[in-house]
């Protein structure tokens, strides 16, 4: 998972050069929406159920998961589809998404690949074929990238590229995921039951209870901040927050997402009979994901301007200065990723509802904040210290759950990121001085 994933960082950083000097950031902004939209849409739809695959220790059980998530995807992509035909107009002036009025339909059908991209995700983790689901991520990034650049050449400056673009890539995904055998499962569907589903959504149901809950919050206030952005700043606002947070997934996608399916599946695995190795694998883990976070997020505390302006070209120089500002939530973002699904594990989503909850407020109000005074700096700064919290108590939450002790792992994380973000600091100081010529944009 982590080779592939850091081929995906570097086809990333090869390429998006190019295409972020191929389009604007009114055209990132719209595209943010589209996205984000489809990411929300996809929470609520699959109800979660595809994330409790890797669960069930029974065929029947297992099988019975699996034809539920496919019967939500089309049936939720089917009422989505409709009520877009119906309202349309009232749907996208909601999200501020009014540039998407001749792309609509592509919503329903974006959401329809993302679900059964989803799906297939789950199921590869379930089947431990981890390589599939690297190769599969790579296959989606180049031809993601390689289409918005022929786009952009071949036909122009145009939000619409990105939106195929993104259409393209969960297609190859899902084509590269699909193996012939998981036909065999699809058509023992047929052999199941009308109970045997309801079983599974009677034992299963703390998914869509608590698990869904908590990340349409989550979800919802992803895009929510895009969508208030816009109305408070405009729609190049968007692209330029968009673009910060997509160069600083970077880090975040290649170690900590490659980290969490097979951290889940070994918990999973540990889970009441061996919680002592638990405890020092999630202490290990914890351990080496603060000093790395620490060390890559601090650079772009320090150089995130030069680097934007350098790497991307003189129009994303705000995302530069947005990027310097939320890289310091992302050390813990990156931190928490593998453990979130511990709350799942010991079944406690009640609480995974609540620090979602308490992460959407902060978000919501700090972003509201920010545009009653006016500043877009101002928001994103507020934006990023509502982030901060709400990830350190979920945090502190974690370590409870596998018994280390909060204190000593807190004064650690001060400790190493306090340090290691000074460092950056003077040594941005020592560079402004010596070298100025380098600080004029």
């Amino acid at each position: 998972m982590s080779g592939g994933a850091v081929i995906n960082v570097v086809i990333f950083l090869g390429l998006t050069p190019i295409v972020a000097r191929l389009f604007d950031t009114e055209q990132f902004g719209v595209f943010a929406i589209f996205s984000s939209t489809l990411v929300m849409l996809n929470t609520v739809v699959s109800g979660m159920f595809p994330h409790a695959l890797i669960l069930p220790k029974v065929k029947t059980e297992y099988l019975s998961l699996l034809s539920l998530c496919f019967g939500l995807a089309i049936i939720g992509t089917g009422i989505f589809g409709l009520l877009m035909f119906v309202f349309k107009a009232q749907i996208l002036s909601l999200i501020n998404g009014d540039e998407l009025t001749s792309y609509y339909l592509y919503l329903p059908l974006g959401l329809f690949i993302l679900s059964i991209h989803t799906i297939l995700t789950n199921w590869t983790i379930r089947r431990k074929e981890f390589k599939t689901n690297a190769v599969s991520n790579i296959s989606a990034s180049i031809s993601s990238r390689s289409f918005q650049i022929a786009y952009g050449f071949g036909v122009g400056n145009f939000f619409g590229g990105l939106i195929f673009s993104e259409l393209i890539s969960k297609t190859v995904g899902v084509l590269t995921m699909w193996k012939k055998d998981m036909s065999k499962d699809i058509s023992n569907f047929s052999l199941l039951k009308k109970q045997d589903i309801l079983d599974v959504i009677k034992k299963y149901k703390r998914y869509p209870t608590y698990i869904l809950g908590a990340n349409i919050v989550n979800s919802s206030t992803v895009a929510i901040p895009f969508y208030m952005v816009a109305g408070g700043f405009g729609i190049g606002a968007v692209g330029a927050f968009s673009m910060a947070q997509k160069i600083l997934a970077i880090p975040y996608t290649a170690l900590g997402n490659s980290i969490t399916p097979v951290y889940f599946q070994k918990a999973n695995e540990l889970i009441g009979n061996k919680e002592n190795v638990l405890s020092d694998l999630t202490k290990s883990t914890y351990n080496k994901l603060l000093i790395l976070s620490s060390i890559i997020y601090g650079f772009v505390v320090g150089f995130g301007d030069i680097l934007f302006f350098t790497f991307l070209g003189e129009k994303w120089l705000l995302a530069g200065q947005m990027a310097q500002i939320l890289a310091i939530y992302y050390v813990f973002q990156m931190i928490s990723s593998p453990f979130s699904k511990l709350f799942w594990i010991y079944k406690r989503e009640d609480i995974s509802l609540k620090m979602n909850i308490l992460r959407a407020v902060l978000r919501v109000c700090s972003i509201y904040i920010g545009i009653e005074t006016g500043s877009l700096i101002d928001a994103i700064l507020f934006f990023s210290v509502a982030n901060l919290i709400g990830y350190l108590v979920m945090n502190i939450y974690v370590l409870k759950f596998v018994k280390l002790k909060i204190p000593q792992v807190l004064f650690r994380t001060i400790l190493v990121c306090g340090s290691i973000m000074i460092f950056y600091y003077l040594f941005r100081l020592l560079c402004e001085y010596f070298l100025p010529q380098f600080f004029i944009f």
